[in-house]
This record gives C-alpha cells, structure tokens and sequence, in this order.
C-alpha cells in the first residue's frame, strides 16, 4: 500500500473553469440534420449528466450573412435554427458559452467588416434572444491558418474589441485567444500576456504522438507554458484554456479518428486532462460531442448512426461532472507512473462545507492499493466510487456512470483506494452533498 498526502501547498492557485465540449450544430457540415425528439432527448440527457463546465460552439459566417454585407443578416436561417437549441440549452443550464466563426470569409482581415458583423451577431444573440451566458468569444477559429502573422492578429483583435465597445458588450462577452491550431508559436510570443483586449488565454492541442500522454510529459510540458503566462499575471485572473483537445496519434484519413471507439482514448483522454490540470491550466473542451455536427469520427457517438456513447463518454463525464468550475485544484506528488489529482469544491449554500472530488489514474500494469489522505481538518465524509476499466465501466439503462461502491475515510483520515491495472477511479463526496442537484450553481 502506498500513502499519498495532499497538502494544503500543493494547490495549483490559478482560476479553475473546468472541462467542457465543443457542441455545434447537427449538419453533417452540409446541412442541418432533421432530429427527432427522441435524438435531441438522448442528446440532452447524456449532456445533463456530463454537465459541461463550458461549451465552445462554432458557426459559418454564410449561416447569419449570406450575401456577405454587414447589415444584412438572417437570423431565422435554416443552419442558425438548428444551432439555437444548443444555445437554448446552455442558456437553461447556466453553462458558459464560446462562440466563434469557422472562417473570415467572404471579407479580408485588412478591413473591419468581420469585426462588425461579429459584434452585431453577439449583440442579437445576447441583447434579443437572451443568451447572457455567452461569456466568450474566440472571434475566428485557428487565425494562425488565416492571418499572415501574430501582429496582424493582434490588430484584428484590437478591431474586433472596438466593435464590442460601439455595442457597448465589453462588459458582458470577453475575447479569447489566440485560438491557434496546435500553436506555432503565438502562445509564445512576448507580446501576448500584454494583451489587454485578451481576457483569458486559449488554444487547441492535439497530443498526436503514442507515448506524451503515456509518459506523462503533457504536464512537464505545459507547465512552464502556464508559469510563464503566470509570472507576466501575478494576480493570477485570467484563464487557461484549451479550445480544443484531443489525442490525434493515428488519425485516419479525412481526418478521422477511430481511435475514439475504443477504451483506450478514454484513458488516453482522461490522463491528458489531469496532466493539463496539474500543470496548472484552467481546463480544456474535449473535441468532440458527435460524429454528425461535422461528418467526422471524433466524438462521443453519431446520434444519427451509431447513437450507443463510446468508452470516451464515460470518462469525461467523470472529468467535467466532478472537477466543478471555481474548485481549488490540488497537484500532490504521484508514484510512478500515476496521475493524482484532487480538487476541493465550496457550497454556494452553504461556503462552510467543502466538497472534495480525487482521480487516480494507473498506467502500471498491475493494480495498486493506495493510502490518501486530505489536508488537516478535512470534515469526515461518505466518498462514492467510479472506475473506468477495460472490464469495469458501470451504468445504467441509458448509459450513464453509476458509482461501483461507496467508502468512508479511517480513524486516521485516510482513503484506502485500488485502482486495477491501466484504469481511471475517481472518489468523490460531491453527490452526496444535499444541493448538488442544482445545475445551475456554477460553483457546484
């Protein structure tokens, strides 16, 4: 048996938001698929469980501007009508929204026609339909493919906060970014923390090798990616994010990953996030919910041919539903070849009562036994298992996790927990607590 301590000083100290999905509209990226209600429940029920920290949602530009002239909009368009009851969704949840377009077309990133039509969008879609949970905006997707340069960027950005500003919506939705496609060095420029009309930090990566997340480099890698943003923000308010994350190690053609069908992404998936946690990054949005948003094999499921959740679902369920947005998240020392991570929640109803959520993730090849204990004057309190194994994978009709057993600390404080070879096992007081069944307490 191995003990492992959690210190009050292993806290991460950076905000935490959480994990979360990209969640755009059902089109096959042709166009918008004819749901049933059947599909659309399936879709919000496994959604409820997982209970998404945020969701980034992204749009074509033709959706809302088809003749390409700012002023001239469509908003009751077929593609827009299939994207509302996301945003309807998200709205009724409290969850914050991303949004953004695909491309600049049909204008130039010299001009600020892209920058107004944005605005007017964001201004529609907050001040008439009532989405005051979009908090984000990442303005175009991946403008390192798009633009020549950071500088150039950082005008369009500068262009995009002035049409805010004219909508009078700096207040109510903030700029993220960059928003680079597997950075390219944009992350890294020096120019970036000083950013002012950046309100937090944002990029896509793909681990596209067999072994980083394997040999638990993502953590040695980000780590001094999150202290260098860290030491140019000593108050520590802006987050780091990533847009978009997956494992892309042997892809397919079309830009497929088949990968996603099997157990291992979700182990693959769930050790990438609780290194990206430990390094100290304020959460990510797994790429993504559903094969039939853009005609490719990369999500969960496809609601319109394979509609069964796929290994990953359960996994990152665990991940986004337990490790709530505002929790202090804790980074203890770890064994050999085990992730720990533990984060501690507050009640909005009650701040004196403390949540706890802890993920233990095995790569050995033999199952261990592990002694936790949580910082001094923890309370005493009933923590239920989960396990994602290759033979373990509890749930229930609609295959959603059921915990396997519940547990109460010893005498002396500690957790005794097994977690079986190559598996995931979280613990977790959280569900047990009397008001976690309000989804929208965003502290909870």
């Amino acid at each position: 048996m191995t003990p492992i301590n959690i210190w009050s000083t292993d806290a991460t100290r950076t905000p935490w938001l959480g994990f979360g999905i990209e969640w755009d509209a059902e089109t096959n990226d042709i166009q918008p698929l004819q749901l049933s209600q059947t599909q659309w429940d399936m879709l919000y029920t496994r959604v409820d469980y997982m209970r998404p920290a945020w969701i980034r949602s992204m749009i074509d530009v033709q959706w809302f501007c088809p003749e390409g002239v700012v002023g001239r909009y469509t908003f009751n368009s077929s593609s827009m009508l299939a994207w509302y009851p996301i945003l309807d969704y998200a709205w009724a949840h409290n969850i914050p929204l991303t949004i953004g377009t695909w491309d600049l077309k049909p204008w130039d990133y010299h001009t600020n026609q892209y920058a107004t039509a944005l605005s007017d969008l964001l201004h529609y879609l907050i001040h008439e339909r009532g989405y005051s949970n979009i908090r984000y905006t990442n303005s175009v997707n991946e403008p390192d493919t798009k633009l020549p340069s950071f500088q150039d960027w950082e005008v369009f950005n500068q262009q995009l906060y002035t049409a805010l500003e004219h909508h009078q919506l700096t207040n109510e939705v903030e700029i993220i970014g960059p928003d680079t496609a597997n950075t390219n060095g944009w992350i890294t420029n020096s120019t970036l923390p000083s950013n002012k009309q950046t309100a937090a930090y944002e990029w896509h990566n793909y681990v596209r090798t067999c072994c980083d997340i394997q040999h638990g480099q993502v953590e040695s890698i980000f780590r001094p990616i999150v202290e260098r943003f860290k030491s140019a923000d000593p108050a520590q308010q802006k987050l780091l994010l990533l847009g978009e994350m997956g494992w892309g190690y042997q892809s397919g053609p079309g830009d497929n990953q088949y990968q996603v069908k099997t157990y291992q992404y979700g182990l693959e998936m769930a050790d990438y996030a609780i290194q990206l946690a430990r390094a100290g990054m304020s959460g990510g949005a797994a790429w993504n919910l559903d094969d039939a948003m853009h005609n490719k094999v990369w999500g969960m499921w496809n609601i319109s041919t394979e509609p069964l959740p796929r290994p990953w679902f359960y996994s990152w369920s665990l991940l986004s539903r337990y490790l709530r947005p505002g929790a202090t998240i804790y980074h203890p020392e770890q064994p050999m070849a085990v992730r720990l991570l533990a984060a501690e929640m507050s009640s909005a109803a009650n701040p004196a009562r403390h949540y706890w959520t802890l993920m233990l993730l095995n790569r050995q090849a033999t199952t261990q036994v592990f002694a936790l204990k949580l910082p001094e004057n923890t309370q005493q309190d009933i923590f239920r298992q989960y396990i994602y194994s290759d033979k373990t994978r509890l749930s229930d009709a609609s295959q959603l996790p059921l915990p396997v057993a519940a547990s109460r600390q010893q005498k002396n404080g500690e957790l005794i927990t097994q977690v079986p070879a190559n598996s995931l096992v979280m613990l977790t007081s959280l569900d047990t607590g009397p008001d976690y069944n309000d989804p929208t307490n965003p502290s909870m």
